[in-house]
Protein backbone atom coordinates (compact mmCIF):
# COMPACT_ATOMS: atom_id res chain seq x y z
CA UNK A 1 0.00 0.00 0.00
CA UNK A 2 1.08 3.70 -0.63
CA UNK A 3 2.84 4.99 2.46
CA UNK A 4 0.68 8.13 3.69
CA UNK A 5 -2.63 7.18 2.35
CA UNK A 6 -5.94 4.69 2.96
CA UNK A 7 -6.19 2.89 -0.28
CA UNK A 8 -8.92 1.48 -1.46
CA UNK A 9 -9.29 -0.36 -4.66
CA UNK A 10 -12.95 -1.39 -6.06
CA UNK A 11 -13.83 -3.80 -8.99
CA UNK A 12 -17.08 -4.14 -10.93
CA UNK A 13 -18.01 -5.94 -13.44
CA UNK A 14 -18.67 -3.65 -16.91
CA UNK A 15 -21.67 -6.37 -18.44
CA UNK A 16 -22.67 -3.88 -21.42
CA UNK A 17 -22.88 -0.91 -19.03
CA UNK A 18 -19.72 1.06 -17.97
CA UNK A 19 -21.38 4.17 -16.23
CA UNK A 20 -22.84 2.02 -13.91
CA UNK A 21 -19.74 -0.18 -13.37
CA UNK A 22 -17.78 2.89 -13.11
CA UNK A 23 -20.18 3.98 -10.20
CA UNK A 24 -19.86 0.89 -8.14
CA UNK A 25 -16.32 0.28 -8.56
CA UNK A 26 -15.99 3.62 -7.05
CA UNK A 27 -18.62 2.99 -4.16
CA UNK A 28 -16.29 -0.36 -3.91
CA UNK A 29 -13.34 1.40 -3.49
CA UNK A 30 -14.91 4.21 -1.03
CA UNK A 31 -16.39 1.60 0.97
CA UNK A 32 -12.21 -0.09 1.25
CA UNK A 33 -11.41 3.62 2.56
CA UNK A 34 -14.40 3.77 4.81
CA UNK A 35 -13.52 0.52 6.34
CA UNK A 36 -10.05 1.57 7.18
CA UNK A 37 -11.22 4.52 8.68
CA UNK A 38 -13.75 3.13 10.89
CA UNK A 39 -11.18 0.15 12.42
CA UNK A 40 -9.17 3.73 13.25
CA UNK A 41 -11.66 6.20 13.89
CA UNK A 42 -13.84 3.52 16.29
CA UNK A 43 -13.16 0.85 18.31
CA UNK A 44 -16.87 -0.82 17.35
CA UNK A 45 -18.57 -1.25 14.09
CA UNK A 46 -21.83 -2.23 13.49
CA UNK A 47 -23.50 -4.73 10.72
CA UNK A 48 -27.16 -3.84 9.77
CA UNK A 49 -28.21 -6.93 7.47
CA UNK A 50 -31.31 -6.89 5.51
CA UNK A 51 -32.07 -9.31 3.16
CA UNK A 52 -33.58 -7.62 -0.50
CA UNK A 53 -32.58 -7.40 -4.29
CA UNK A 54 -29.38 -6.13 -3.66
CA UNK A 55 -28.16 -8.74 -1.11
CA UNK A 56 -27.03 -8.18 2.31
CA UNK A 57 -23.71 -6.45 1.19
CA UNK A 58 -25.09 -3.55 -0.16
CA UNK A 59 -27.09 -2.76 3.04
CA UNK A 60 -23.76 -2.90 5.14
CA UNK A 61 -22.23 -0.60 2.91
CA UNK A 62 -24.67 1.82 2.94
CA UNK A 63 -24.30 1.81 6.57
CA UNK A 64 -20.66 2.68 6.14
CA UNK A 65 -21.35 5.57 3.98
CA UNK A 66 -23.83 7.23 6.13
CA UNK A 67 -21.09 6.97 9.27
CA UNK A 68 -18.17 7.94 7.09
CA UNK A 69 -19.35 10.08 5.00
CA UNK A 70 -17.75 13.45 6.86
CA UNK A 71 -14.84 11.44 7.05
CA UNK A 72 -14.19 10.64 3.92
CA UNK A 73 -13.67 14.14 2.65
CA UNK A 74 -10.64 14.67 0.40
CA UNK A 75 -11.01 11.33 -0.72
CA UNK A 76 -9.31 11.49 -4.66
CA UNK A 77 -9.30 8.74 -7.69
CA UNK A 78 -5.88 8.30 -8.00
CA UNK A 79 -6.73 5.86 -11.42
CA UNK A 80 -9.21 3.63 -13.45
CA UNK A 81 -8.97 1.08 -15.88
CA UNK A 82 -11.60 -0.76 -18.13
CA UNK A 83 -11.18 -3.86 -20.00
CA UNK A 84 -13.41 -5.87 -21.58
CA UNK A 85 -14.83 -6.96 -18.38
CA UNK A 86 -14.22 -5.45 -15.59
CA UNK A 87 -13.69 -1.46 -14.29
CA UNK A 88 -11.33 -0.89 -11.52
CA UNK A 89 -10.99 1.91 -9.62
CA UNK A 90 -8.09 2.95 -7.41
CA UNK A 91 -9.10 5.75 -4.47
CA UNK A 92 -7.22 7.13 -1.77
CA UNK A 93 -7.28 9.11 1.32
CA UNK A 94 -4.03 11.59 2.29
CA UNK A 95 -3.75 10.16 6.46
CA UNK A 96 -1.83 13.49 6.86
CA UNK A 97 -5.15 15.25 5.75
CA UNK A 98 -7.58 12.73 7.08
CA UNK A 99 -6.00 13.32 10.71
CA UNK A 100 -6.39 17.28 9.93
CA UNK A 101 -9.78 17.51 8.99
CA UNK A 102 -10.51 14.90 12.55
CA UNK A 103 -8.52 17.17 14.37
CA UNK A 104 -10.33 20.33 13.13
CA UNK A 105 -13.71 18.75 13.67
CA UNK A 106 -12.45 17.59 17.81
CA UNK A 107 -11.60 21.07 18.35
CA UNK A 108 -14.83 22.41 16.28
CA UNK A 109 -16.78 19.76 18.99
CA UNK A 110 -15.14 21.08 22.30
CA UNK A 111 -15.82 24.49 21.63
CA UNK A 112 -19.57 23.84 21.70
CA UNK A 113 -19.81 21.35 24.11
CA UNK A 114 -17.52 23.96 26.27
CA UNK A 115 -20.05 26.78 24.96
CA UNK A 116 -23.08 24.93 26.36
CA UNK A 117 -21.22 23.42 29.65
CA UNK A 118 -20.49 27.48 30.25
CA UNK A 119 -24.11 28.60 29.76
CA UNK A 120 -25.33 25.56 32.04
CA UNK A 121 -23.72 27.21 34.82
CA UNK A 122 -25.54 29.56 37.28
CA UNK A 123 -28.52 28.02 35.63
CA UNK A 124 -31.61 26.30 37.66
CA UNK A 125 -31.09 22.58 37.77
CA UNK A 126 -33.90 21.79 34.97
CA UNK A 127 -32.64 24.12 32.77
CA UNK A 128 -29.01 23.24 33.65
CA UNK A 129 -29.63 19.45 32.69
CA UNK A 130 -30.85 20.51 29.51
CA UNK A 131 -27.72 22.25 27.95
CA UNK A 132 -25.54 19.17 29.82
CA UNK A 133 -27.81 17.50 27.18
CA UNK A 134 -27.39 19.19 24.46
CA UNK A 135 -23.46 19.34 25.34
CA UNK A 136 -23.56 15.97 24.55
CA UNK A 137 -24.26 16.17 20.98
CA UNK A 138 -21.48 18.27 20.22
CA UNK A 139 -19.17 15.78 22.13
CA UNK A 140 -20.48 12.68 20.44
CA UNK A 141 -19.22 14.27 16.98
CA UNK A 142 -15.50 13.35 18.11
CA UNK A 143 -16.28 10.17 18.88
CA UNK A 144 -13.00 7.87 18.76
CA UNK A 145 -11.25 11.22 20.25
CA UNK A 146 -10.58 12.19 23.57
CA UNK A 147 -12.62 15.10 24.43
CA UNK A 148 -12.27 16.35 27.96
CA UNK A 149 -14.77 19.41 29.39
CA UNK A 150 -14.06 20.87 33.13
Amino acid sequence: MAPGYFVGIGIARTEDDLPTARKTATQEALNDIALQVEARVFSQSRLQVAEGGEGMNQEYRSEIRTQTAEELAGVEIAGTYEDGEHCWVYARLSVEEFQRRRQEKTAQARQGALALFTQAQGQEPAAALALYLRALGPLQQGAGDPLRVE
